[in-house]
């Protein structure tokens, strides 16, 4: 393997529900294990063995506190390297990654220090090894980033960004496609905050427990259940997207006078659940756009300065 070839530029995505590369996506959680033998998602990482992607975690404004993140963006690289049809070996991943914009100021340090370690890490996937350094890595923002090749949507007009992730509700509100500070807000009204409505619905009408992925099916059209369960859903989902459009207006949006971008993980449940109120919204429906962006700006800079 030439030494182009071990330099790779990849963004990562690590949200409370999923974790996503321009290729990869699954859950972000992690859960040390003896071994695993079953898992879909399974890899020993510097000498310990985890099974990744069964599970989403709690929101957290900071994740720089235990190696769990670093681990699962880890894992994430190297099936990203897989995904390309690369071999196992020594990588130099230039990593981009990204923080919403309220936190985005006071924790990029924090977390440029935690992934450019200066560390080579193992990860052992289908007993393949992948020695991963990441040698430059940049944070950049979370949402704004998914339109870093096509800022042209946002230019010459007011435009709220709606990022829906598992955990919160990230929004952004751009003049002439300048983010503003005080237009813009985070709240923890993501799409795990809905789950927990169907389900408190479903256990007070049935005393039976509904599961995320029964959620994610039926809410997605994939699975048949029956009328009480589904009747449940639709009511939790319904309150969902009122209670998002009234956090958008006391936010500030005015549908006479700004666009309406709907991203994430939720965009899909807005789409189809969100009725009148976000009948002139425009969506943007790929999860990985967001790792994608951040891709993208680590091209443009390793061009812009010749690494």
């Amino acid at each position: 393997m030439n030494y182009e070839t071990r330099k790779q530029t990849i963004g990562v995505d690590v949200g409370n529900g999923t974790t996503a590369s321009s290729s990869i996506e699954l859950r972000s959680g992690i859960t040390a294990v003896k071994d695993s033998q079953i898992a879909e998602h399974s890899a020993v990482i510097d000498g310990n063995s985890y099974v990744l992607g069964e599970n989403t975690w709690t929101y957290q404004v900071n994740r720089t506190q235990n190696a769990d993140c670093k681990n699962v963006t880890l894992y994430v690289v190297a099936r990203e390297l897989q995904a390309r049809n690369l071999p196992p070996g020594d990588y130099d991943i230039a990593l981009g990654v990204g923080l919403p914009f309220q936190h985005w100021s006071t924790l990029k340090g924090d977390y440029k220090a935690y992934y450019q370690d200066g560390q080579k890490h193992n990860v052992l996937i289908d007993g393949k090894n992948y020695s991963i350094c990441f040698t430059s890595v940049a944070v950049m923002l979370q949402a704004y980033s998914a339109f870093v090749d096509r800022l042209s949507i946002l230019k010459g007009k007011m435009v709220m960004l709606a990022d829906i992730g598992d955990g919160t509700l990230d929004v952004i509100l751009f003049e002439d496609a300048v983010p503003k500070e005080t237009g813009s807000f985070t709240e923890e009204l993501g799409v795990k905050s809905c789950f927990s409505m169907a389900k408190r619905n479903y256990k007070g009408k049935t005393q039976k427990e509904l599961s995320r992925n029964t959620f994610e099916q039926v809410i997605r059209g994939q699975s048949r259940v029956s009328n009480t369960l589904e009747n449940c859903i639709n009511q939790a989902v319904n309150e969902y997207c009122r209670n998002l459009y009234n956090s958008l207006v006391e936010g500030g949006y005015d549908e006479d006078a700004m666009s309406l971008i709907v991203m994430g993980g939720g965009a899909n449940i807005v789409k189809t659940y969100g009725g009148e109120e976000f009948s002139g919204a425009e969506f943007l429906l790929d999860t990985k756009a967001n790792a994608k962006g951040y891709e993208a700006f680590m091209r443009k800079y390793r061009e812009k300065i010749g690494g």
